[in-house]
């Protein structure tokens, strides 16, 4: 049986499961892609360091962000690099170590740096059109801390997520924000432990929405999920009020001792300008919740932890699909080469998607060594490179 295709995946040739599903059971369709090309690889002139971002342009050219050489990278629907925008720096449309890449309207590209929290905006030729700062102009001008870890503009709302430092305390927060990086609406946070004073980092109390448990729909309003626990996704209006929740059955993957002791070796901080490990307790299971997308018909597609992460062979991830009422519509499993525990998988709404190979490998490769430590992983023994995928016929 032939089954229509959500929007997110643009009619995608799709193919329902049905021989193996009992009365009752949960539809699922799967949908495949094949490789139609590749960059970055050995035998390549082009070169990424970590993609730490992509995103598709109203000119439907792919936009990679380069978290490691400071550049945006375009590409056209066969891959050849068209231009690269942006470079290393303090000055107009320049930035350092950058997080993530939102377009804030058809001719604006926003790279977001982290540190000082700050939206640096592009023309899509790379010609600068100013900052946006997280807090407005009067938070850069008064030497105000703020950590971005994301940004999304969509329907005319504008939200930021991070960490705001005030009186000595740090409060992770996700806000609606104006267009000068004002807060508007805070619709969610939460104080962090103070972990220079006790030197301990409690996963559970540090949990927060900011990490891929957030998103915005078509009209504006926000999905995030705040339950580590739960699969409760809240959708709120871009003043903050609860428009509805969308609920589903958890189903979160459960650690390894591998995985745990990983995450434990991860759990640093910078003390008198050394980095320092610190003692941990970290949860057996990851969040129940770990990605949102929401299509332009309103379909919340949420991919578990255990989609991510335990799939049969073949399978890349599994989402959880909601109709835009909020009711559950099917199980959604996407088939692509490549390998979760080390590969990253953006699906874009074209019903193409991109592969990020070895993307795992090179964060850690990234990452700034302990004090006094050899690196986990030697970047010269790490290749990132990019596969452009298309729909199997």
């Amino acid at each position: 049986m032939l089954r229509r295709c959500p929007l997110f995946f643009c009619a995608l040739f799709l193919l329902l499961a049905a021989a193996s599903a009992a009365a009752g059971d949960e539809p699922v369709v799967r949908c495949s892609f094949t490789e139609q090309w590749r960059r970055g690889a050995e035998d390549d002139d082009l070169f990424f360091g970590m993609v730490a971002a992509v995103r598709r342009g109203p000119d439907g050219l792919l936009y990679l962000l380069d978290s490691q050489r400071n550049q945006v990278v375009v590409l056209d629907g066969g891959g050849e690099l068209v231009r690269t925008l942006g470079r290393e720096g303090d000055g107009p449309g320049e930035f350092r170590r950058p997080v993530g890449l939102e377009f804030l309207d058809d001719r604006t590209l926003g790279v977001v740096q982290r540190l000082p929290g700050k939206v640096i905006l592009l023309d899509l030729d790379g010609t600068p059109r100013g900052t946006i700062h997280a807090g407005g102009p009067e938070a850069a001008d008064q030497g105000g801390a703020f950590i971005l870890t994301g940004v999304r503009a969509r329907g005319g709302t504008l939200v930021f997520s991070g960490e705001e430092f005030h009186r000595g305390m740090y409060t992770q927060l996700l806000a609606v924000v104006d267009a000068e990086g004002r807060e508007r609406h805070r619709l969610l946070e939460r104080p962090r432990g103070r972990l220079i004073v006790t030197r301990l980092f409690v996963e559970r109390d540090e949990d927060f929405v900011q990490h891929g448990r957030w998103n915005l729909g078509p009209d504006g309003h926000v999905y995030l999920a705040p339950h580590r626990d739960r699969f409760a996704v809240e959708v709120r209006g871009a003043a903050g009020e609860l428009v509805s929740t969308v609920e589903g059955r958890c189903r979160a993957h459960g650690r390894t001792a591998e995985e745990i002791e990983e995450i434990q070796e991860a759990v640093v901080m910078m003390l008198d300008g050394r980095r320092v490990r610190l003692d941990s307790e970290v949860e057996p299971n990851d969040p129940c919740v770990e990605r949102l997308q929401v299509t332009d018909a309103g379909e919340l597609h949420v991919l578990t932890s255990e989609g991510a992460r335990d799939n049969p062979d073949r399978i890349f991830e599994t989402w959880d699909v909601f109709d835009a009422a909020g009711g559950f519509s099917h199980r959604l499993e996407v088939e692509a080469p490549g390998d979760p525990r080390s590969d990253r998988l953006v699906l874009l709404p074209d019903g193409r998607a991109l592969l990020l190979k070895g993307w795992v490998q090179a964060g850690r490769a990234v990452r700034p060594r302990l004090d006094g430590q050899e690196d986990r992983v030697d970047p010269d023994d790490v290749w990132h490179y990019v596969i452009g995928l298309g729909r199997a016929n």
